[in-house]
């Protein structure tokens, strides 16, 4: 197998060149984690994304004019779609694929899913979406769950988005 990493504020990708690209959810089980209850469901407000905070926002002129600009302050505008597995991704059912993992701007809280930085990576390369980010998701999560569940898939690339903190307080 052969590795190409590349690195940029904010995450870094490894591309690996394999003889096996299928993402076949029956190979193996996928593991617990945080999102594994809204299996098979669409929602439209999430805990860290909700009803109260966006009516909030929205009296804001300027998050008014943003969210008109984008579309956002239609009903329905930003849902969260999640597979059978409870991640927003495409199902797991085969095909070239891209592995996404990190915090919430890998599962796009407050975004529409084409508006994800996972699905617009993806779908430059021409791959499917399996995006395993959830809100809160740390390093130790990132390498967590691929390597508990998921060392049967054989991705065509993998890509995490890692918050590099860039100044430290104390209190």
């Amino acid at each position: 197998m052969t590795n190409n990493t590349t690195e940029s504020s904010g995450f870094a990708f490894e591309m690996a060149k394999t003889s096996q690209t299928s993402l076949l959810a029956t190979r193996v089980g996928i593991p617990e984690h945080s999102g594994k209850h809204h299996a098979n469901q669409t929602l439209e407000w999430l805990p860290t994304d909700t009803q109260e905070s966006y009516e909030k926002l929205i009296q804001d002129p300027g998050h008014r004019a943003y969210f008109a600009e984008q579309g956002w302050d239609q009903p329905g505008a930003i849902t969260y779609q999640f597979n059978s597995h409870g991640f927003r991704a495409d199902q797991f059912d085969g095909g070239p694929y891209m592995l996404a993992l990190g915090c919430s701007f890998t599962v796009g809280i407050g975004l529409p899913d084409h508006s994800t930085w996972a699905r617009q990576t993806a779908t430059a390369l021409g791959l499917k979406c399996a995006n395993l980010g959830w809100g809160g998701y740390s390093a130790d999560s990132c390498y967590r769950l691929p390597s508990t569940g998921f060392q049967n898939y054989d991705p065509n690339m993998c890509a995490c988005w890692l918050r590099l903190v860039t100044e430290l307080k104390y209190c």
